[in-house]
This record gives structure tokens, sequence and C-alpha cells, in this order.
């Protein structure tokens, strides 16, 4: 069985939040793309 691969769409209000809210899952998103935990790839 192979492993599952996951999708997450991202818009602006990411970043936004991110910024604004440091509790937030968008902030936890960025400090996972920031560690090279998520990798983003184009469409």
């Amino acid at each position: 069985m192979s492993a599952m691969k996951y999708r997450i769409f991202l818009d602006t209000n990411v970043f936004i939040f991110a910024f604004e809210f440091p509790d937030s899952n968008s902030n936890m998103i960025m400090e996972l793309l920031n560690e090279g935990k998520i990798i983003l790839k184009g469409i």
C-alpha cells in the first residue's frame, strides 16, 4: 500500500492570517513550509 498524498490549496488569506494570528492553523502551515516539511508545487 502506498502513502496517501495530501493536497493543500493556499490563497493569500493563509499568509495574512499567519502574520496576524500567531496561534492560527495558517501560521502552523507557514512554519511547516519554512521547515521544509511541506513542499509547494505550482499548478
